[in-house]
Order: structure tokens, then C-alpha cells, then sequence
């Protein structure tokens, strides 16, 4: 009897059809044993919303105070306290960047009336956190909180807030930024992978790196959040996530509509207008609509001057069901062209040859657009919910660059062009379900989707003469179709022990069409099977411990295909990570993670030169520490510090290094916010030296950089002042070692290149809200 009764909580479903419910139910079984279990014997259901804008708060976290029983909301900020027995509670609600809130509650001997809770916004107060999983981790989410004291003009810009997270520019500013996370070189995405609102920002197979991630199309002040995630262990990453994953969540909707100015050092200035379309009688009715578009133009500290000219538009629907669903349309547009000095060999700027800031070949730049289109719908379901999402993309590639100078054509020099157009389809749909086994919860998830890329022109070749653009290195069309689908079930055995494994199958489609080999085709079909298991042990409100494995991988270039038949284009990797939440005094948070991770192979293929290397396989291990802490009423300090260990498996003693991989990482700052609109912060970004090389006998130069920010909030505008790099530091940016030619010279030269970081910068700007 008491297993039919709990088997008929999955014919709740009965409307996704026998199908579903029967997949459903294998899953399930496959994962977790179903024993019988009563129900609860009372639920208090509700939802928590934000009291201004009426949007639901997903993980806002509520404790019963008399039991210690919590939950979570879901991403429609729906909750239910589940198994209360009649009677007078306190209920306490937490949500990061909200005012703490309690309220009492009754609860009669049948489901109590569901409640609605406005959450008032409020600055961070590290005394309201918890340690508990549930609750969303400063550590793990940035907000407008973070970002609106730091130096942020571009979506790409808001990366180097990711704990860990380095990155360099190396092309004018206009092309994809190259990452360094956790003792990789990530070159522009190949291991992070990094989504928008469920549409990929990662390029596969891009004509000038695998992954190639551009989030400049992403307008920074449309972004609600930025979630990220290092490390293996969570079924929901696939391609791309060996490092770990981000994803950058957009505002749903908009207050006030707003106009912003910003004007700086080196003749930059950017514009921005964001309108709510609609009005506040449109949102009471369940309608939101905004719309915005930013232009931003810089020359730079460079001569030539990179002319830099970015456009961006964005357009947002939202309407909200009487049944509790949620309709969302998005759409996207990007345009960006530049001119770039590249990366310069040393001795051509102490030779006098070219400046520090100028440029050896002023062709260099590049043109590159971006259009985007999507739809998300999610509705509530008994106890669960069902979502789905569908986006289409379209973009355009087109980049100049001399890295070598004239080492392969002493007359003509070596000057390269890459290109590309591709139409990108991606979508999923997924089932969430909030079950209960043995009285305690046990939610499950189901979810299946694709990827599909389609990708044409893909280039490249030397320009230095009208024969040479005739004649390409490489020249095809392609198709990289990924199906995925996984399954992921948790457990709560205990109150605040969670356990969650999960099961992920990938399957890839690779196509490649030679046109320099007489439009020759090959194409190949990969499987990859990958399991996750994560746990998360909250001792006590000042103690959580935590742990996650799992197999992850990238997939490679599928231009692989026509080099070597034998090389799989799927690398599978193997992580794991221990750490630690502790708050060892009410205004102070710390988090320290140990991590390890084993790479089958390092094959990338190497845009830059046309070419794929197929390396040995590599072993990375490290250490993670974070700390917030509020030291004064307002007055806030965070810390992050990355130790990494890289190294090549296989190698010769003294051949191990893994090259660019930096044992060192560090940001952090003061940051003070005052009730009267005031703010400040004062922060610092710090890079080791690292080796250039496998020897590292070649070292690319670290630094230290120092940025400041003021800014004042009133009702109606806001207006800001930030600096970069207050000390006005000479230092290396992006760096390479490279094996160049310089006119007149007569034999090559290995030398680390490198382009100049931007010396001490200001900017100011304003903004009016309607």
C-alpha cells in the first residue's frame, strides 16, 4: 500500500505522457532505490519575490527555526517546507543582496495557505550568510553589487571577477579575450565553458581557436547575475566545462528606463540606453518588455590608434501564465571592428624598430558580428517543473594577424587572414521533480538537448600578395552536431547532508569538407559516457564540507579529421575537488577548495598556425581560497588566491612544464557602500611569472595592477569615477613565446612576445534614470 501510494506521485506527470513517465521511472530506479515512505504530514508551500520589480527570487533560502529544516526556492522562486507538524513556526528568509527577514507562520493538519514574501534589496550583509549549500554563495554568484565598483565597460570584462580567472587581450580589444583558469591556458575557451540565458557564448571549431569564447556581444549592465562553477562534478556541464563553467544570467525585466554617457583616457566613450517598453501596469498584468543598445568607440594607448567601434542591442520579453509559467524571448545583436598592434618581439622595441605601443604591421585588426535569437518557457508541475529553451545564432569572423613577421616569407612577410560564418541552433528540455523517499528529499532531474553548428568559409591563409590570398593554408566547410542528455538524483538522508550523482551521454557528429584537397569530405561519429557524484555536509552554521568528482572532457577542432584519422576528437578529463565553507566569526566568510585533475591528452588545435598538436597527457593540482569579510559597518574586504601545479605526464625531467601555466593568481580589494548612495572600492590584480615554455627557460612576466572606483547613487542618476592601473605600471599583457623574423634580420629569433598592457587610465560617466 505504501509503495503504490508513493509510486503514484510520478503519475502526477501522467500528462507528459506513458513515455516520459516510464523514462522517468527506469531513471530513477537507476539511480535510487524506492523504499516505501510516508507523506508529510503537513506542507507550507509559498513563493518569495523581489518586492520592487514582483520577479520570483530562485534559491532564496528559508530555515525553520524550531526544527533546523530548510529549503531553497526554485527557479520560479516557488518553495515548500515539507513534513511540519501542526503548529506555530519562525521562518527565516535569506537571499543575497536582500534584508534578512522572519516571520511566524501556523501550520494546521492539512496543507497550509501558501505564502507570498516581498524581499527588500540591501547591501551584502556577510552576518545573514550561511555556510549551508542551499543558500546562494557569495563565492559562487556575482552580482550588480560586485561589479558596479569595478572597472567593467564590455560582458567579456566582467570574467576577470571569477575567482582565479586571468585574462588577456592580445588583438585591439575587440577579439575574444585569451583565459587562464586553474593551471590551464584556456587559449580564448577551449576548457571553461561559458553560456547566456542557455544560448552558447563558446565557438567549436572557430577559425581561431577551439572554443573561442567572445562575450562582448553581452551589454554589462543587462546582467542580473554571473554564476560560475570550477572544477568536474556537476552532470549539468558538458563540452568545454574541464575547468569549470560560467553563466551569465540577464535582467528579466527593468524598473526604470535609463541613459548612460561614459568618457575616458585614450578618446574612449561609450553610450547606453536601456527602456522598459511596457510600464509598471503592463508587469501587474504579468507583461515585461525592455529594450537597449550601446555604442563604444576607443582608440587606445596604441599608434595607430585600434579605432575600435562596437555596437550592441539587446531586446527582452517576458510574460507570466495563470497557470505559473514563464514565457521569455531574447534577442541579441553585436558589431565590432578594430585595428590591433599585435604582439611585439622585446627586441624590436629596444632596438627602436617600433614603439612600445606601436605596431609592426598596421595591418592587423579585424571585423566580427554576432546576431542571437531565443525562447525559454518553464511551468510549475505537482511537484516539480518542466522548462525548455530554443536559440538560433548567426555569426561573422574576420581577423588579420602577423605573429611571425617574415619567418615564412622573407619578402612578402607573413601576414595571415581567418574567417568564418556559421548559423549555431541549440536547445534542451528538461524535468525537475521535488520527490521524497524515506520522508526526506530527493529531488531528480532529467533533461536532454542539442547543439548544432554549421560552419562555412572557414579559413585561413597568408595575404602578403594577391597570390598568396589565392592560395590558402586551409579552406572547407563543417558541421559539429552535439546530443547530450543526462540524468542527475540527490538525496538528503540527514538534515543538511546533501548527496547528488548523475549520469551524462554525449554524442558527436563531425563533418569537414577539404576544398584546398579537392573539396575531399570525412566525417566521424564519438560517444562519451560521463559519470559525476558531489556531496555537501553542513556541520554547523559555521562549518560545510564539501567534495565532487567526475569525468568531463572538450571536444577538438573537427578539422582534426583531416590530419590524423587516428586522434579522437573527444579528450576525456578526471577531477576531483575536497574543500571547506567555515565562517569562523559572524562577518567573515571563507572558502578553500583542493583540487586535482588528470587530462588525457592536450590536443588543441592551434588557430594561429593551421595546424593541430597532439600533446602528452597532463596532471594539474591546486589550491583555492577566498575570504569576504566586513570589517566596519558598509565597509567590506574580499581575497581570493589560486596555487596551481601543472604538469606534462610523460615528459623528461626538466620538459614538464606546462607552458603558460601560472602557479599564482590573486585578486582582491576594500569596497565601502554607504546608505546615502556613496561607494567606493580600492582593488589590486596580481599574475606569477610562468613559463613560456616546456623548459621554463622562457618566462612570461607577472604583475600587479591597482584599480580604484568611485561612484554615487541617488534616486534619479548615478554618476562614477574609476581609474586603472593607479601606479601606472609598464607591463606585458598578453604574452607568447614566438620564433620571429625582422626585416633585416637573417636568422629567426626565439623571444616571449607581447602586447603592453593600458598604462594609468581614467574614466567618468552618468547615469539618468526616468
Amino acid at each position: 500500500m505504501l509503495i503504490a501510494t508513493h509510486i503514484s506521485l510520478l503519475h502526477a506527470a501522467q500528462w507528459l505522457g506513458a513515455g516520459w513517465r516510464g523514462c522517468a521511472q527506469a531513471l530513477r530506479l537507476a539511480l535510487l532505490i524506492l523504499l516505501a515512505a510516508p507523506l508529510a504530514a503537513a506542507d507550507l508551500p509559498g513563493k518569495i519575490t523581489d518586492a520592487s520589480s514582483g520577479e520570483g527570487l530562485p534559491g532564496a533560502s528559508l530555515f525553520v527555526l524550531e526544527t533546523e529544516q530548510g529549503t531553497a526556492t526554485d527557479p520560479l522562486g516557488r518553495f515548500t517546507l515539507r513534513g511540519l507538524s501542526p503548529g506555530t513556526y519562525t521562518v527565516e528568509v535569506r537571499y543575497l543582496g536582500y534584508a534578512t527577514q522572519r516571520l511566524t507562520v501556523t501550520v494546521a493538519d492539512k496543507t497550509a495557505e501558501p505564502l507570498t514574501l516581498l524581499m527588500q534589496p540591501s547591501a551584502l550583509n556577510l552576518e545573514a550568510v550561511s555556510v549551508r549549500l542551499k543558500e546562494a554563495q557569495p563565492m559562487n554568484l556575482l552580482s550588480a553589487v560586485d561589479w558596479k565598483l569595478r572597472p567593467v565597460s564590455t560582458g567579456q570584462d566582467m570574467l576577470r571577477m571569477v575567482p582565479g580567472m586571468v585574462i588577456a587581450q592580445h588583438a585591439g580589444g575587440g577579439k575574444a579575450e585569451q583565459l587562464f583558469l586553474r593551471g590551464f591556458d584556456l587559449d580564448h575557451g577551449t576548457d571553461i565553458a561559458i553560456n547566456v540565458e542557455g544560448m552558447p557564448v563558446n565557438m567549436v571549431s572557430h577559425a581561431h581557436g577551439q572554443g573561442y569564447a567572445d562575450a562582448h556581444f553581452i551589454i554589462p549592465e543587462t546582467v542580473q547575475n554571473l554564476e560560475h562553477e570550477l572544477g568536474l562534478g556537476d552532470v549539468r556541464n558538458g563540452n568545454l566545462a574541464t575547468a569549470g563553467s560560467i553563466t551569465y544570467n540577464l535582467l528579466p525585466s527593468i524598473e526604470q528606463s535609463s541613459f548612460q554617457l561614459e568618457a575616458g583616457s585614450f578618446n574612449s566613450y561609450r553610450a547606453l540606453a536601456l527602456i522598459n517598453l511596457l510600464g509598471e501596469g503592463a508587469r501587474d498584468r504579468g507583461h515585461s518588455a525592455y529594450a537597449g543598445g550601446s555604442f563604444r568607440y576607443a582608440d587606445g594607448p596604441f599608434e595607430p590608434s585600434q579605432g575600435l567601434k562596437a555596437y550592441n542591442g539587446i531586446f527582452r520579453y517576458r510574460k507570466l501564465g495563470k497557470a505559473g509559467s514563464v514565457t521569455e524571448w531574447t534577442g541579441m545583436a553585436f558589431h565590432n571592428s578594430w585595428s590591433a598592434s599585435g604582439l611585439l618581439p622585446p627586441r624590436a622595441v629596444a632596438s627602436g624598430l617600433v614603439d612600445r605601443f606601436g605596431t609592426l604591421d598596421s595591418a592587423e585588426g579585424g571585423t566580427t558580428a554576432r546576431y542571437n535569437a531565443g525562447v525559454s518557457w518553464s511551468k510549475p508541475i505537482q511537484t516539480g517543473i518542466l522548462d525548455a529553451a530554443l536559440s538560433y545564432g548567426h555569426y561573422d569572423f574576420d581577423l588579420v594577424s602577423n605573429f611571425t613577421y617574415f619567418l615564412e616569407n622573407p619578402v612578402d612577410g607573413d601576414r595571415i587572414r581567418q574567417t568564418e560564418n556559421r548559423n549555431l541552433g541549440n536547445g534542451q528540455l528538461r524535468w525537475r521533480n521535488e520527490w521524497t523517499w524515506l520522508d526526506r528529499p530527493a529531488p531528480f532531474e532529467v533533461a536532454g538537448g542539442f547543439r548544432a553548428d554549421f560552419i562555412n568559409d572557414l579559413t585561413l591563409g597568408f595575404i602578403g600578395t594577391p597570390e598568396l590570398m589565392n592560395s590558402p593554408t586551409m579552406s572547407g566547410s563543417g558541421q559539429e552536431v552535439n546530443g547530450w542528455a543526462y540524468a542527475a538524483q540527490a538525496f538528503e538522508p540527514v538534515n543538511d547532508l546533501v548527496l547528488e550523482g548523475g549520469l551524462r551521454l554525449d554524442q558527436f557528429y563531425f563533418a569537414y569538407r577539404d576544398q584546398v584537397a579537392g573539396n575531399t569530405q570525412r566525417s566521424t561519429t564519438r560517444n562519451i559516457l560521463s559519470p559525476r557524484i558531489k556531496a555537501d555536509w553542513t556541520v554547523n552554521d559555521r562549518l560545510a564540507m564539501f567534495a565532487k568528482a567526475g569525468k568531463g572532457f572538450h571536444s577538438n577542432d573537427l578539422r582534426v579529421l583531416i590530419q590524423d584519422e587516428q586522434v579522437d576528437p573527444l579528450a576525456p578529463a578526471y577531477g576531483v575537488d575536497f574543500g571547506t565553507r567555515i565562517k569562523p566569526a559572524p562577518q567573515v566568510l571563507v572558502q578553500v577548495t583542493a583540487w586535482w585533475l588528470y587530462s588525457s591528452s592536450e590536443l588543441v588545435y592551434v588557430g594561429d598556425g593551421g595546424i593541430v598538436e597532439a600533446g602528452d597527457p597532463s596532471r594539474r593540482m591546486g589550491l583555492d581560497l577566498s575570504m569576504r569579510t566586513e570589517l566596519a559597518k558598509g565597509l567590506t574586504l574580499d581575497l581570493d588566491g589560486n596555487l596551481s601545479k601543472a604538469r606534462t605526464v610523460g615528459a623528461e625531467a626538466g620538459m614538464d612544464r606546462v607552458p603558460l601555466s601560472a602557479w599564482l593568481t590573486s585578486t582582491g580589494g576594500l569596497q565601502y557602500q554607504h546608505k546615502s548612495g556613496l561607494g567606493a572600492s580600492l582593488r589590486y590584480r596580481a599574475v606569477s611569472d610562468r613559463p613560456a615554455d616546456e623548459t621554463g627557460d622562457f618566462v612570461a612576466e607577472g604583475f600587479v595592477l591597482m584599480d580604484a572606483a568611485l561612484r554615487y547613487d541617488a534616486d534619479r542618476f548615478s554618476v562614477w569615477l574609476r581609474g586603472e592601473n593607479l601606479l601606472n605600471r609598464d607591463w606585458k599583457e598578453a604574452q607568447f613565446l614566438t620564433t620571429s623574423l625582422l626585416p633585416g634580420e637573417t636568422e629567426p629569433v626565439d623571444e616571449v612576445h607581447f602586447t603592453p598592457g593600458f598604462p594609468l587610465g581614467i574614466q567618468a560617466g552618468l547615469q539618468v534614470r526616468l
